[in-house]
């Protein structure tokens, strides 16, 4: 009965002032507008009454309206108002009004968030490059908490596994979508192959991005440019030129967009191929040119890499290609059919040669000038390539031998102007590293940054000190300090890294060190490995004494490279005193009667070096800075 006209009670202080509908049993009328009030304290009053066990007495109560007394005061209306909020805040509470909620192991106040916000949560972390804390949201807090991920939340996680080349562990979140029944989407698919991509064990990644191609196929799952992009990168990163190839095969059979990103990934490709990737990669830029697609700045870049890192492989197979490329004798409309067949054997084959007449051409303004070294070069980029000038390719072991058959520096800048693409730093950065090792090459490149309004920057600078210093130019490397202090660089740990491949005595190095310190840096393992070898490479004990003793002053641990350039050293020196034994004069410091006994004292310090406990990186397993507790990992499945 109580419970009854509590709820009537709610239903008249929640009804219009205009009309109250009020129950008989609490011996109430109708009402109008002018007289609600009235009704509002007579309905608490009959309740306070009721709950107090007290019979309700009907006697007229005092003026609802106190102002008639009072002069002062124009209503009360808010404080009847508050009085029914109060009576009504006191009503005993009925089934349904309370809000279950539910505790987390029965903790008061420890509740679960939504998914939405774990998901926000976790791709704030991998922003910010902390994966592992990432993966713990999902492998202890969510299941600590009894929360169940979606779709989001799984693909943002593959998505970082991914990017980090945390591959096995991607494939286990992408395992645990489909035993809770996700619908997997074409994003989780692309972010898995960018993992086989990124994986730091090529053939687990070929092994997987293979398995996965095939369950795409069973599934029925139509890959869009993205994904067949992730695809092309997969393969080829993992070695297999052949896939990424039909990956195009495939994408042109199923009339996907073939663009010059697609290009770009497979040159991606030929870069990884060491042994013949300068010759499929030289091929697919033809082949963009046939189909009337522009390269981007990304393609000339990625051409360069392949220019510098690849060679041609099989030489009678690019001579067959290079004739596909000379027009015929007379003039015929050449249709190109089909993709880009099927894989790096047969993309040299005929469907691939391209004529002069089925490449554009492009205005040609403001060239630069041709160098006089390049001239009667041919130029594989253009769309009239100059073949005639060309001899022989057996001479093309070398990055400027190759760099040479597609214009050379000045004619790789000329192909760019022609295609209205401007070159950036890394084009003269990678066209550095491909120039031949001459000092006159290296000014003319400088002078073209110039003439592109491209500044010089210190990875350029550094890059410069390191080819010189490779090439025995020591005192050419150390003048690149005067180009760096003059454009206002401030050198870095990486500027005195490679300025120890130009010390060659002991007053090299220690000028280096005053160098260093002067700039307030910290010399490290790299330096002081680098400043070891030179020594060890000249036999000069003296500099390997100071080498040693900086080492042990900054109390820094040899790596893994500094304990093999100690025992090159030693197998070096053993070899020389076997024959010094045997009455053979060897050359330089090792034949002085003095070197033995220096080398006696040397060889204890270096016997106590390789005691030392190391700590290198390269020994590191690269998934072990992801790795979590078993327990976590046991129970990670929720």
């Amino acid at each position: 009965m109580a419970t009854s006209r509590s709820q009537n009670l709610r239903k008249c202080a929640c009804a219009p002032r205009n009309s109250f509908q009020v129950s008989p049993g609490l011996n109430v009328v109708n009402v109008d507008a002018m007289t609600s009030l009235c009704f509002l304290r007579r309905a608490v009053a009959q309740f306070q009454a009721l709950s107090r066990g007290r019979p309700y007495s009907t006697e007229k109560l005092r003026d609802p309206l106190p102002s008639r007394r009072n002069p002062n005061t124009f209503g009360n209306l808010s404080q009847e108002t508050n009085a029914v909020r109060i009576a009504l805040s006191q009503l005993p509470e009925e089934e349904g009004d309370v809000e279950k909620v539910e505790f987390i192991d029965g903790v008061v106040g420890k509740t679960r968030m939504p998914t939405f916000k774990y998901s926000r949560l976790i791709k704030k972390l991998i922003d910010k490059k902390k994966l592992k804390e990432a993966l713990d949201v999902l492998d202890e807090r969510m299941a600590l908490e009894r929360a169940y991920p979606d779709r989001y939340t799984y693909n943002l996680l593959i998505s970082g596994c991914a990017s980090q080349g945390y591959t096995k562990k991607a494939f286990q979140l992408f395992n645990q979508m489909k035993k809770r029944g996700i619908v997997v989407s074409g994003g989780t698919y692309t972010s898995l192959m960018n993992a086989c991509a990124n994986s730091p064990f090529p053939s687990d990644g070929l092994t997987r991005a293979i398995g996965l191609r095939e369950l795409m196929k069973e599934k029925g799952h139509d890959p869009n440019e993205r994904t067949y992009h992730a695809m092309i990168k997969a393969f080829g990163r993992c070695g297999d030129l052949e896939q990424a190839f039909s990956v195009v095969d495939e994408m042109l059979e199923r009339k996907k967009l073939v663009s010059n990103f697609t290009y770009n990934f497979l040159l991606q490709a030929c870069a990884a191929n060491k042994e013949a990737g300068f010759r499929h990669a030289v091929m697919v830029w033809r082949k963009m040119l046939s189909r009337k697609i522009k390269p981007t700045i990304y393609s000339y870049n990625l051409l360069l890499r392949c220019a510098r890192d690849c060679s041609l492989g099989d030489i009678s197979t690019f001579e067959e290609d290079l004739r596909g490329m000379v027009p015929p004798p007379r003039k015929v409309n050449q249709q190109v059919e089909g993709g880009l067949n099927k894989g790096p054997a047969l993309i040299a084959s005929s469907t691939l040669n391209t004529t002069n007449e089925d490449l554009p051409t492009f205005p040609m303004t403001n060239l630069p000038s041709v160098s006089r070294v390049e001239v009667g070069f041919p130029n594989l980029l253009l769309p009239h390539p100059g073949l005639e000038s060309f001899v022989s390719l057996k001479n093309l072991k070398q990055p400027w031998q190759r760099l040479g058959i597609i214009g050379g520096s000045n004619g790789f800048l000329q192909a760019m102007t022609m295609s209205q693409t401007p070159p950036d730093i890394k084009t003269f950065t990678l066209l550095l590293e491909a120039l031949p090792p001459t000092l006159e090459a290296e000014e003319e490149l400088i002078r073209s940054m110039k003439n592109n309004k491209v500044k010089l920057d210190l990875d350029f600078c550094n890059l410069l000190i390191k080819k010189r210093a490779m090439h025995f130019r020591f005192d050419d490397a150390k003048k690149v300090m005067q180009l760096i202090l003059e454009r206002s660089l401030r050198p870095n740990v990486v500027t005195f890294g490679v300025l120890a491949l130009a010390c060659k005595d002991f007053s090299d190095a220690q000028e280096l060190f005053e160098k260093i310190e002067d700039r307030g840096y910290r010399v490290n393992v790299e330096i002081l490995g680098t400043l070891f070898l030179r020594a060890s490479q000249n036999y000069d004990l003296k500099m390997m004494r100071y080498v040693l003793s900086k080492m042990r002053q900054e109390k820094i641990k040899p790596n893994k490279k500094f304990m093999s350039h100690i025992n090159d050293f030693e197998s070096a020196v053993g070899k020389h005193l076997l024959k010094v034994a045997d009455g053979e004069k060897q050359p330089g410091k090792i034949d002085q009667p003095s070197f033995i006994e220096n080398y006696e004292d040397l060889s204890v310090i270096l016997k106590k070096i390789k005691k030392t406990d190391i700590e290198d990186s390269e020994m590191l397993h690269p998934w072990n800075q992801f790795k979590q507790s078993k327990k976590v990992a046991s129970g990670s499945v929720h």
